[in-house]
């Protein structure tokens, strides 16, 4: 479970730097669910309530539920998301990517 926070924190750190960062598929994404991804239906609003909410994510043991709703929803917001995101997406998976950042978008709010 560690290694699931922590790599999902490591992908968005290298996205936010944006620098040489090869195009992903749709499964390389840091997708915020503690299994692997390969399309939409992996994207479970239970898979989601798991992660962001779970008690031992490292950095918001001690946040609460609003607390850590707001911080992901600064990632997964629909405009900044598709404005900032989508060109690290191969052409092939920018549309699956961008619906399934819809779905948790829609879970976050």
């Amino acid at each position: 479970v560690f290694e699931r926070f922590d790599l999902y924190d490591k992908k968005w750190e290298a996205l936010r730097g944006g620098d040489n960062i090869p195009q992903l598929f749709f499964g390389q994404f840091p997708w915020p669910v503690l299994c692997d991804v390969s399309g939409l239906q992996d994207i479970t609003e239970e898979r989601l309530g798991e992660f962001f909410f779970h008690s031992a994510r490292p950095g918001f043991e001690d946040k609460s539920r609003r607390d850590r709703v707001r911080k992901e929803f600064l990632r997964w917001h629909p405009d900044k998301f598709e404005a900032k995101m989508l060109d690290f997406i191969i052409p092939e998976h920018k549309e699956l990517v961008k619906e399934a950042a819809g779905t948790i978008a829609r879970f976050l709010t």
